[in-house]
C-alpha cells in the first residue's frame, strides 16, 4: 500500500469514491450522510497545494483518500457553502486541521488503509503549528458507528453534537496533537 499526497490527476477517482459511498440520511448504509459531492474541477481545486489531501494506492488502484484542510485554506475556498466548516470556524480556535472525508473501497477496508491514511496526516503535521485536528461524524438519524470507531482509534474524542443541514445530527470530534 502506498499513501501519498493526492494531485489534481486524482480528482476524477476521488470522486468516484466520494459518490459510491454518499447515502440519504434515511439509509441502513453507513457513508457520507447527503454530503454534497464536488464535481471533478471543485475536487481538483481542493487538492491543488494542498498538503493535507491524501490518497492510497495498491496495485495501481485509488484505494482510498483523505481530504483534510488547514482553518486557513477552509476560510479562503470554503465561504459559506459547508456549515459544519462555518461552524467550525467560528467557534473552534485557529490554527487548526479539519478532516472532511475518509474513503476506502470495500476490498480495501481490511488492509489498514484508513490507518495508513491518518499516520501520513499525523506524521505530517508533527512539526507543525497545529496542535488540534476536528472532524464530523453523522449522529442521527443516521448514526455511522464504523465512522465513529475510527476517529476513537485515530485517537480522537467526541467534543460536542451540532444539527445542520435541515436537522441532521453530527459529532464534532477533536484529536489534540500535542
Amino acid at each position: 500500500m502506498i499513501i501519498r499526497k493526492a494531485t489534481v490527476n486524482d480528482a476524477e477517482k476521488i470522486r468516484e469514491i466520494s459518490l459510491k459511498y454518499n447515502v440519504s440520511r434515511f439509509s441502513k448504509k453507513k457513508g457520507f450522510v447527503e454530503f454534497n459531492t464536488p464535481n471533478i474541477e471543485r475536487y481538483s481545486q481542493m487538492i491543488d497545494k494542498n498538503p493535507y489531501f491524501y490518497v492510497a494506492e495498491e496495485d495501481n488502484t485509488l484505494a482510498g483518500f483523505l481530504s483534510s484542510f488547514s482553518s486557513q485554506r477552509l476560510r479562503d475556498s470554503f465561504g459559506k457553502e459547508d456549515q459544519i466548516v462555518n461552524y467550525l470556524l467560528l467557534r473552534k480556535k485557529e490554527p487548526f486541521i479539519y478532516t472532511e472525508q475518509i474513503a476506502v473501497l470495500t476490498k480495501y477496508m481490511r488492509k489498514c488503509t484508513g490507518n495508513y491514511l491518518f499516520s501520513r496526516l499525523f506524521h505530517d503535521l508533527a512539526d507543525s503549528e497545529y496542535s488540534k485536528v476536528w472532524c464530523a461524524v453523522s449522529h442521527k438519524p443516521n448514526r455511522n458507528v464504523p465512522a465513529m470507531k475510527t476517529a476513537e482509534r485515530q485517537g480522537f474524542k467526541l467534543n460536542e453534537e451540532i444539527e445542520v443541514y435541515n436537522g441532521l445530527i453530527f459529532g464534532i470530534y477533536k484529536r489534540n496533537l500535542d
